[in-house]
């Protein structure tokens, strides 16, 4: 029987985020950086494997990151969009011996998801195996999200930017949406992340 923990976490890092003027990736964030910090948040859930999706500037970013154990994969396609990079993972799962539960998706510039989050979509996940269990972003599902088995093959033909939103919104009555409370909020721009980090300053 498999346990709740027997999922893998798919970290999508491989976008050149041109709008941020700057490898968004290696952002500082308190004693870390972005990514670095999305790393160590998948690590602390009751996730058992970790990967990250690279793509634009890899071997920069490769060469400034501790992976704490989380498997890189690169993405060739990644200036085709987010969908990519979400197929050039799941393709990397399959390719495991041990196959996972199910695969959770999330981004690298969401820094206010935590593990506590990430844990309650595992958790939800546990109880509904046929179910997609996304994050509720009010007007629509989306990542972080947990799919199961029976998508993966959907999501190894995802391309463009629009990732798995598309497909989430296709399948509605598939979808269980669970509150974030506040914490997806993206890094997207420098006003984004010099916001952040006033609002952070103030807490």
């Amino acid at each position: 029987m498999k346990t709740l923990n027997e999922i893998s976490i798919l970290i999508l890092a491989a976008g050149e985020a041109s709008r941020m003027q700057e490898v968004k990736q290696l952002l500082p964030l308190g004693q870390t950086n972005l990514l670095e910090h999305a790393v160590q948040t998948a690590r602390n859930s009751d996730a058992a494997a970790t990967k990250v999706v690279l793509g634009a500037n890899r071997e920069k970013i490769q060469q400034q990151i501790a992976f704490h154990n989380a498997e890189v994969v690169v993405n060739p396609h990644w200036k085709e969009g987010l969908g990519t990079s979400i197929s050039a993972g799941i393709s990397a799962i399959l390719q495991d011996r041990n196959q996972p539960e199910a695969v959770l998706v999330m981004l690298a510039d969401q820094p206010l998801v935590d593990s506590e989050h990430l844990n309650l979509l595992i958790k939800t996940s546990a109880g509904n195996k046929e179910k997609i269990i996304a994050s509720d972003y009010g007007k629509h599902p989306g990542v972080p999200a947990v799919f199961p088995p029976h998508f993966f093959k959907e999501l190894l033909t995802l391309k463009g930017d629009s990732g798995a939103k598309e497909m989430m919104k296709n399948r509605a009555g598939e979808v269980i949406s669970i509150s974030a409370k506040n914490k997806l909020i993206d890094l997207d721009t420098p006003e984004d992340y010099q916001q952040f980090l006033i609002d952070q300053k103030h807490k």
